[in-house]
Order: structure tokens, then C-alpha cells, then sequence
């Protein structure tokens, strides 16, 4: 200080106030003043200085190091670690979000594991600029986000009540600042992903397919098939050519060489080929942001185009934010905010390997897998069809007067015009007064419009139409109005779903200094109302110069194949109104910078819960205390100059908005009342008065920590939660009409323990090398669980929620294995404690306590390691992820779906044959006819295809470059490095079925000007 000079000893509470020049902590800190200004400092130790980290809770922002709660911030910079175009993808390595991506749909989000039994209400509130976002979450803009704050126990995440028992996702995006000169940013990103490798599917090569064919067609395997007259069941080409050779109409030799080329095919090359591609996405963004004393403003728009995978499957998206903050004088602030994004996404690929789509069958039949030596093209690229009917009834039927009916997938993308638009906008408004310097009055209103548009078209050449013409022709008409009931044309189905939701908040926020006390205190009311509408409908004989078509929907109809039915109908309206309203409140007091005590509470009330006021309403609370060791008077440490506790104690709350206390009823057309053909209603659900908020308890106890000079920081979190009144079925008296009632009647526990790591490894000049380590660890089970299910239903693939009283809602529980009967390979297990092969009995009769309980299907353990390295004007990161302590349930030979849909796993080529094989295989022997489900259903869920999925892997590298303003970078992602394994077949347990997402590579710029 100008003359004078710290001795930098620890001076945790000392307080200064004089005039100076400037102040500082040895080299380390220093602020500079003008020469009156009065300034009040308070020292820190030179060897430690906490980073400066900005949380929000959607309510209010408050500096991370005054929290009591547990609070994980996702920086800008770490969310830029990963490209693409969807801000959640963007969190997984990065936060200790657990993403299960073992849905088709996408992933879904576990924080702190999942204490729900509903799907469909499991997953985190996600709040955006303040306001929960209810629209799709790919139409967010990731170039758009400033930052994430993820709120995980209840004294972050109980401000927002009823719906926070799955944890918070609160994320904010850029606004422009006061007194800053414009600025320009402009960003681009190219990323490529390789086609799928299919030949890692777990399938019999195709000779041994086509020889597994010729001896199931030796044992009369295909004789319902063949002698079907019902359905004109097609078969494949291998057994037509075996049925020809038996009628005589084609000769042996002729047979074995056709049926000996079809051994060089595979179809999945054909897919590889044809059906697939490497997707190619690109991204630009340009943004400008500024301000002057009284006004800031932010400016961006994003372009997105995905070519995805699947050829004739395309997005575009296109983002517009715009963002101003006004001071029109000293009191007042108002913001203003809009956000509009618009997708187009074309849908026009039948799907990819192994959709039901490309199987032999119609609606009348069962279906059978493409076979592997199938072709989808020739030798010059030609399409070839796919058998949906008999080949020989289809070159009879109809004497020339149908319409063509073959099926050639390849042909089919140039006769869908599949668009899925989505369009969403959210506007803001917001005031903020600020009458004293220590209150400021905020009020804010927000509308959201999310609107989605299916525009599904299948033209007159496309299979779909011809197909749906074809089956209802009336041959013995002459009257080209009465020969096709459905017109000549094509199909149109359309879908609209839509939301509009309002929002408006009031709340009176005290900022407040009392000397070396910080007190800062929330209080405030929000009400919420949300209507959704959709509806669907379908038009016969379209075209693009009329979308208008008579169809008799009334009278039964006769079908050249199979039997007289209604002409399919899809119509349908549904709409919905839920309203909220919440009041809220959060305190906290800061003494002398050593504790923080905070307390919070909110009361909502919704309209879902019925007439009684003590059902509507839903109070929760939570508590928390902080201890800054750091700061007392007798801790002087050196060596751990940072050492923090924090305590927090609270309730959150899950809401099922498809669900009411009243009765449902729901109304149907007349297509779905075949006898009497009327409209009709159903009762869907019967009467809940006791329906009420689910609630979830959790106690949080951590400890904040920080070396010297950086050198090691992090947080420790324990914690323990419980839910209860958890929605789930329970048994009922049937004469009342319902077996089986929804109720709040089910329990969850679990516990856990975060651990956040930072470390500064090397920092010399203009090399360094930081680690960042996440661990999580939650054990949770189902502690209360009503409904007796059949015992049937124990063993689980995990891939589903199974509640049972004491077991993880995803565990997997198998049957014991025994080995194979010597005598003829058929599996074993136990029964009442000794060896048995009565599979029926022990499929039917084993208790739940007599099952192995494997573990779960989701990793108790997961996180990340991170290294990031810069030399000079060059960065590198390096990603590794782990997931420990889960099981997953390895593919597995099914000889019922071999038989009757031709699916033939690759271990058919290992099953038992012979006596002596049981010691060297555990694959089941071959029987036909096939003695049940029970044998298959038993050997999939036996505990030796229950596999531990405990692994590590290299996930993504990036390495950037810097020059003056732009930054360059690559990047790689899926590299498909298992640096280690448990298990020892050598699957991938991310992909058990052998069909691996591919590596993708990226290439992007950034200017800034």
C-alpha cells in the first residue's frame, strides 16, 4: 500500500477503513480507488483467494461462497468443451448429471437418483432465465447460455416447491453489459459422424443362417406359413426355394445354386450402403452485445443443419435471442427479452437395421427379420422389393386391376414427405425498483408458445397408400366409386400439439450490509397457468391439388387379404388447463463472513388435487447452516488455508400433472366401437380424494476445502434422502369397479456422495496443467411398495422401472443357473433349493427371496476425469468417464423369436449339441418344436447373462488453438478407448447389442471483435 506493506500473515476478520490510493494482498490482489474514495477491505490470506463464482436459483443470484446449499456451477467455458447442438448432450462429462441412455427417445437425467416410480414425472425441472422453460429443449440455443447452475439438495432447489424433487437445472443466457463498447462474436462449427458398423451386431453370419433354414425346413418349421391362405404369408427366398423344390418346380441342383449365392450376402451392407450415411452437422452463430451507462442490449441468431444419419432424415434450426436492459433513471430497470427458435426437421427414412419395417409380413401375419443374406439393391444399384405377401398370390391377385403392390424400401424415401416443425418462443418483461439502496421491488411476466406440426405424407406411389387401396378394392365392382373405398391417392396424417403457458412474479428482495453482517432476505408470489391442445387427423386420396376426400367410416368392408374391418380412422382432440400459484420466501444472514444460517419455504397450490383446500396447497421448507473455519480467530493453517461446513435440511416436491383427483372419463369414436359402431366413453380413472403432492426429505452435510496457492480445492457432499406418498399402484376391491388404483402409497430411501475436485498440477509460465475430478455415488431402493405382483414379473432387464419393497427400481434380478442337462442341453435351475429342470415351475413358483438380486441397471458409481493442458497459445483436454457398481443383461438366444420371426442371435453357432458340451457352453440345445417360452425366458434371465457393466473410457479429446481474437479448435468425441472393463466377453456395456454409436469428429472457429 503507497509506502506501506502487509506482512501477509492470516488475517481472516481484520477490517480497514482509511483513505488510499490502493490496496492489495501482497502480489496477488489488488484493487485500485481514487483518492477519496473510503474503502472497507478485508484481508485474506495471500496464499488462498476463492474464486469468484456467481450461482442463481431462478429466483435470485448470490455468490456461490455465502451458500449453505448444495449448488454445482456449469461454467460458459465448460459447456464450450463440447459441440453440438443441444445444451443437456453438452452437460454429460461435465457435471454429475447421470444421463440413461438406454431409451429411444433420448436420455433421461437422474440428479441424485431417481425417487419417483413414474417415468414420466422423473426428470429435473429445467429453468430457463428464470422461469421453468416447458417447450422441447433441442430449440435452446447452446452458443446462447452463460452459465448453469445445477440445484441438488433442498436448500438450493426447495424454492421451487412441488416440483424440485428431481433436482434443478436453472440456466442463464448471455445479456449484454453496462458502459462496454460493442462487441462482436462469430462462431462456427463443422462435425462429421461416421456411418454405424453393423457387422458388431451379435447376428449368425448368413450361411449359417440359410443352413439353419434348410434343416427347420427338413423338421416342418414353415408348414403353417406355407399352407397359410389367410394372410398370403410371404416367405423368404431361401424357403420359397426349398417349397419349390419340393412341388417340383425347380430342381435341385438349380435350388442349391441359388440358395449358395444368397450365402455371399449380407444385408447389412446394404444398409451401410443405402440407408445410412455419415452425418454431417454444421452450426453459426453471430452475436453483438454492448452498452452505455443507461442501456445494455444482446443480439444473436443461430443457423443449424443436421444431415443425420439416416439418409432422408435433415434438421434445420434457426435461433433468434434478443435481450435489453433499460434504466430510463436511477430507480428503475427494465428488462426486456425475446427468444424465438423455428426447426424443420424432414422424417423421411423408413428407420434404420432392425425396424419392423423391413420385415417379411403384412397386418394379418406374424412378421419374420429380414433375413441376413437379404438384398435391398443389385449389383447396379437397382431397388429390389422386400415379400410383404406371397410372391405367387401377389402375380395372380387381382387379374391387372390393382395397383402395383410390391414393397422397395429404397424407392420409398421419394414418396414420404415426413416434416415435424416446431416452432417456440418465450417472451420477457421484467422491472426492477429499486427504492433504498437495500430493497429492490421486482416484477416479471413471461409467455412461452410452444407449438409442434406433424405433416406426415405418403403419396400415391408409395407402398403405404397403395398397399391400404389395394387391401380394400371391391374386385366384383365395376363403379370406380365403389372398387376402392379408400380413393386413388395419397394418405396425409397430420398432428398439432401445442402450449401456452403465462407466468408472473412479484417479489421484494433486501440486500443488506450491517457492519462486518451480511443480510439478504426473498420473499414473493408467482402464478402459473398452462393450456395445451393438440389434435390429430387423417385424409385418404390426397393430393396436391385437393386434400378432400369422402371415406364411409360406418360399414365393414371385405378385404382381398385377410378379413372384413372398418377403414381405419385417426381423429382426435384433446386439451388441458393446469394452473399454480406459489408463495415463496428465502432469508439468509451472513455473521462476520464465519456463519451463514438460511432458511426458505414455499407454499403451492394447484388445481389438479381437487375441491379441499388442505389438498391443493403443498408447504415445503428447508434450512441450512454454513461454518467458515477459515475465518476464526483460532484456525490459522498454512497448510489448508480454506475449510468450510455446510448443513442443510429440507423437502421437495414431484407433481403428475396427467393425473386428478376427480374421475376421468374419456370419449372415443364410433371406429373404435366395432359391435354397435357409436361413440363411446370410458372411464379411465376412478375417483383419488386423497391424491396429493409427492415429497421428498434429503439432509446435506459438506465440506468446502482449498490448498495453498490452488493447488488443491473441492467440495465433499453427503447426503440422504427420502420420498414418500410416491405415486404407485396398489391392490382394490375389483366390485368397485377397478382392480388396481394409482395412490400415493409407496416409499423411496437412498443416500449419496458427491465429490468435486480441482487441482493445479503445473503452473509455470505459460505451461499448466489443471484436474477436474467428479465422483457420484447414490444407493437408492424402494422402501414401500403396496401392489403384490405376480411373481412373474421379478427377474427385470433393469431397462424399466420394477418397484418391489427393498430392491433398486431399476435392479435386475435373475434366475440361478444350473448348467445344462447333460442329457439334452436344456437349461436348469433350483427349485425349493435343489437342481431342477421343471423351467415352468421355476419361472412360476420361484419367490423373490430365491432370485438373484445382480445389482442395478444404473451405476451407483460414475463421473469424469478431466485434464486440461495450455502451452503458450495451445489448449488440450482430455475426457475420461466411468461408471461402476451396475449390471447390464447381455443379448441372448431366444429360439421362440428364432422360429417364429427368423431372429438368430450369434451364439446359436455355440449351443449344446452333444453330451459334454454342457462343459464347454451354457448356450441351450435346439429343439423343434420348441418345448416354451418358459426355456427361453429362463436362459435370458439367468444370473450368467447378467453382466457386471463396471468400466472406464476415453470419451472426447479436443485441442485448440489461439491467434490474437480467434480461436480455433478440433474435436473428438465416442473414441471407443476402454481403458478397462469388468466384464470378460468383451462387450461394450454402453452397447450391449453390439450396435455402437459412432466416433464423430468437429471443427470450429470462434472471432471475437
Amino acid at each position: 500500500m503507497n509506502n506501506f506493506y502487509s506482512t501477509g500473515h492470516y488475517c481472516p476478520n481484520f477490517w480497514l477503513k482509511i483513505a488510499i490510493f490502493g490496496i492489495g494482498c501482497l502480489p496477488f490482489l489488488t484493487a485500485r480507488a481514487q483518492k477519496t474514495d473510503s474503502l472497507r477491505k478485508s484481508l485474506q490470506d495471500s496464499v488462498f483467494q476463492l474464486e469468484e463464482v456467481q450461482v442463481s436459483t431462478g429466483y435470485q443470484t448470490l455468490p456461490k461462497e455465502r451458500a449453505t446449499g448444495s449448488f454445482e456451477h456449469i461454467s460458459n467455458e465448460a459447456i464450450n468443451l463440447t459441440p453440438g447442438i443441444s445444451i443437456i448432450d453438452r452437460l454429460e462429462g461435465t457435471s454429475s448429471i447421470l444421463f440413461d441412455h438406454r431409451g429411444a427417445n433420448g436420455p433421461k437425467l437422474q440428479i441424485r437418483g431417481l425417487y419417483t416410480l413414474d417415468e414420466g414425472i422423473s426428470q429435473p425441472l429445467v429453468i430457463l432465465d428464470n422461469f421453468s422453460y416447458e417447450g422441447d429443449l433441442q430449440s435452446i440455443n447452446p452458443a446462447d447460455i452463460f452459465d448453469v447452475t445445477i440445484l441438488k439438495d433442498a436448500a438450493a432447489a426447495s424454492i421451487w416447491g412441488a416440483r424440485a424433487g428431481n433436482g434443478v437445472i436453472v440456466i442463464r443466457t448471455k445479456k449484454g453489459s453496462y458502459n462496454k463498447k460493442t462487441h462482436v462474436s462469430l462462431a462456427s462449427t463443422l462435425q462429421t459422424t461416421s456411418r454405424p458398423n453393423l457387422s458388431k451386431l451379435q447376428l449368425l453370419p448368413s450361411s449359417d443362417f440359410i443352413d439353419l433354414e434348410i434343416s427347420l425346413f427338413k423338421l416342418g418349421a414353415y408348414d403353417d406359413e406355407i399352407n397359410d391362405t389367410y394372410s398370403m404369408h410371404p416367405l423368404t427366398p431361401v424357403i420359397q426355394l426349398l417349397n419349390e423344390r419340393k412341388n417340383g418346380l425347380i430342381s435341385a441342383a438349380d435350388s442349391a445354386n441359388q440358395i449358395d449365392a444368397l450365402r455371399k450376402n449380407d444385408v447389412r451392407r446394404d444398409f451401410e450402403r443405402y440407408i445410412y450415411r455419415p452425418s454431417f452437422l454444421q452450426s453459426h452463430q453471430a452475436s453483438l452485445d454492448g452498452g452505455s451507462e443507461n442501456m445494455n442490449y444482446r443480439l444473436s441468431i443461430g443457423y443449424d443443419r443436421n444431415l443425420e444419419e439416416l439418409v432422408g432424415n435433415d434438421l434445420n434450426r434457426y435461433t433468434l435471442n434478443l435481450s435489453n436492459q433499460y434504466k430510463p433513471f436511477r430507480l428503475l430497470e427494465i428488462n426486456t427479452q425475446i427468444q424465438y427458435s423455428e426447426s424443420r426437421s424432414y422424417q423421411n427414412s423408413l428407420g434404420g437395421f432392425g425396424s419392423s419395417v423391413y420385415s417379411l409380413g403384412n397386418d394379418f401375419s406374424s412378421s419374420f427379420q429380414l433375413p441376413i443374406y437379404a438384398q435391398l439393391a443389385d449389383n447396379n444399384g437397382n431397388a429390389l422389393p422386400i415379400d410383404k405377401y406371397r410372391k405367387e398370390w401377389l402375380d395372380s391377385v387381382g387379374g391387372g386391376r390393382l395397383l402395383d403392390w410390391s414393397f422397395k424400401p429404397l424407392d420409398e424415401i421419394n414418396h414420404r414427405n415426413y416434416l415435424n416443425s416446431g416452432k417456440s418462443i418465450l417472451v420477457d418483461l421484467g422491472f426492477n425498483i429499486k427504492p433504498m439502496s437495500f430493497l429492490s421491488i421486482e416484477t416479471s411476466y413471461q409467455y412461452q408458445r410452444h407449438r409442434s406440426d406433424e405433416h406426415h405424407e405418403n403419396d400415391a406411389d408409395s407402398y403405404m397408400s397403395r398397399d391400404m387401396i389395394n387391401r380394400y378394392t371391391n374386385l366384383n365392382s365395376a363403379d370406380a366409386n365403389t372398387m376402392h373405398p379408400i380413393p386413388i391417392g395419397g394418405i396425409l396424417d397430420i398432428q398439432q400439439e401445442s402450449q401456452a403457458i403465462h407466468s408472473f412474479r412479484t417479489q421484494l428482495h433486501v440486500e443488506e450490509e450491517l457492519g462486518p453482517n451480511h443480510l439478504s432476505v426473498l420473499a414473493g408470489s408467482e402464478i402459473r397457468q398452462l393450456q395445451a391442445d393438440g389434435s390429430n387427423h387423417r385424409t385418404y386420396g390426397y393430393t396436391d391439388r385437393s386434400n378432400v376426400a369422402s371415406v364411409d367410416y360406418i360399414h365393414i368392408y371385405p378385404q382381398i387379404v385377410g378379413y372384413g374391418n372398418y377403414i381405419p380412422m385417426l381423429e382426435g382432440y384433446s386439451a388441458a388447463t393446469n394452473r399454480y400459484l406459489s408463495f415463496y420466501g428465502n432469508a439468509a444472514f451472513n455473521y462476520q463472513n464465519r456463519f451463514t444460517l438460511s432458511v426458505s419455504g414455499r407454499n403451492d397450490a394447484a388445481n389438479l388435487f381437487g375441491v379441499k383446500t388442505r389438498d391443493r396447497w403443498k408447504p415445503l421448507y428447508s434450512a441450512g447452516i454454513s461454518w467458515d473455519i477459515a475465518h476464526e480467530t483460532f484456525y490459522r493453517s498454512n497448510l489448508l488455508p480454506y475449510l468450510k461446513l455446510r448443513l442443510t435440511y429440507g423437502y421437495q416436491g414431484n407433481v403428475n400433472n396427467g393425473i386428478s383427483a376427480s374421475t376421468r372419463i374419456s370419449y372415443l369414436p364410433a371406429s373404435d366401437n366395432t359391435p354397435i359402431n357409436v361413440p363411446y366413453a370410458i372411464v379411465s380413472s376412478g375417483e383419488n380424494p386423497t391424491l396429493r403432492w409427492e415429497t421428498v426429505r434429503q439432509v446435506n452435510a459438506a465440506l468446502d476445502f482449498g490448498f495453498p496457492h490452488h493447488r488443491l480445492s473441492g467440495s465433499i457432499d453427503l447426503y440422504f434422502k427420502r420420498s414418500s406418498d410416491v405415486l404407485s399402484y396398489e391392490n382394490a376391491d375389483p366390485t368397485g369397479g377397478f382392480s388396481l388404483l394409482y395412490r400415493n402409497s409407496a416409499q423411496i430411501t437412498g443416500r449419496g456422495l458427491e465429490i468435486q475436485l480441482t487441482s493445479l498440477n503445473i503452473q509455470q509460465g505459460n505451461i499448466s496443467w489443471r484436474t477436474n475430478l467428479l465422483l457420484n455415488y447414490n444407493h437408492y431402493e424402494v422402501s414401500k411398495y403396496l401392489y403384490d405382483d405376480n411373481r412373474s414379473t421379478f427377474v427385470s432387464d433393469g431397462d424399466v422401472i420394477t418397484p418391489m419393497s427393498g430392491y433398486n427400481p431399476y435392479a435386475i434380478l435373475s434366475y440361478r443357473w444350473a448348467g445344462l442337462d447333460p442329457a439334452n442341453g436344456n437349461p436348469r435351475g433350483y427349485l425349493n433349493g435343489k437342481v431342477s429342470g421343471n423351467l415352468d415351475s421355476i419361472t412360476n413358483y420361484t419367490s423373490l427371496m430365491d432370485l438373484v438380486n445382480q445389482g442395478p441397471a444404473l451405476p451407483v458409481v460414475f463421473g469424469n476425469l478431466l485434464n486440461t493442458f495450455t502451452y503458450s497459445n495451445f489448449d488440450l483436454s482430455i475426457n475420461i468417464m466411468y461408471k461402476l457398481g451396475y449390471y447390464f443383461r447381455a443379448k441372448t438366444l431366444n429360439y421362440n423369436n428364432l422360429f417364429n420371426t427368423g431372429l438368430a442371435h450369434a451364439s446359436l453357432k455355440d449351443r449344446w449339441m452333444k453330451p459334454g458340451d454342457e462343459q464347454l457352453t451354457n448356450v441351450p440345445s435346439l429343439i423343434y418344436p420348441n418345448p416354451g417360452m418358459e426355456r427361453d425366458n429362463f436362459y435370458h434371465f439367468a444370473d450368467i447373462n447378467a453382466l457386471k457393466g463396471d468400466h472406464i473410457r476415453l470419451q472426447n479429446v479436443k485441442l485448440g488453438y489461439r491467434y490474437k481474437k480467434v480461436h480455433f479448435y478440433a474435436y473428438a468425441d465416442n473414441l471407443h478407448l476402454l481403458l478397462w472393463k469388468a466384464n470378460k466377453q468383451g462387450i461394450d456395456p454402453d452397447y450391449p447389442d453390439g450396435m455402437i454409436a459412432p466416433t464423430s469428429y468437429a471443427f470450429g472457429m470462434n472471432v471475437s471483435f
